[in-house]
């Protein structure tokens, strides 16, 4: 497989590469593991983490056998601005811990400091003592 192309983004990294007249479908090497893609010459890694590295190799099969791997692809998605969720603020009493932040377009989900997900852009917590905090939003 020749030509290979890869576009980073922040969670996933998009792949082409030139299509082989004899393949019937391709065989893609991702970190490791192998992934068929039917008759298309392009393939999409998605559900990765912000800033880091993924691998890639390629091979066109038909009813004849599969061709050598490609060279080894190496990409790293971009890293997750640091503007990205801007103003979080915070309010407490007795009973819980509220903290809020603006919604990021497209955003699944927040992950909060200590290993909490949620959907939504608030996140309370009923569970206090009597302790500091240190919140980090993702």
């Amino acid at each position: 497989m020749t030509n290979i192309t890869h576009e980073a983004e922040n969670t996933s990294v998009h792949y082409d590469w030139d299509a082989s007249a004899l393949a019937v479908y391709y065989e893609v090497e991702l970190d490791g593991e192998i992934v068929r893609v039917d008759d298309s010459s392009s393939y999409v890694h998605e559900n990765l983490i912000p800033g880091s590295n993924t691998t890639l190799r390629v091979r066109a099969c038909n009813k004849d056998g599969k061709s050598e791997w490609s060279d080894l692809i190496i990409a790293k998605t971009t890293e997750e601005p640091l503007d990205k969720v801007i103003r979080p603020t915070c309010f407490s009493n007795d009973e819980k811990i509220e903290v809020m932040w603006d919604s990021v377009k497209d955003a699944d989900y927040y992950l909060i400091k200590f290993g909490v997900y949620t959907g939504a852009d608030i996140f309370i917590d009923t569970n206090i003592e009597d302790s500091d905090f240190e919140w980090k939003i993702y």
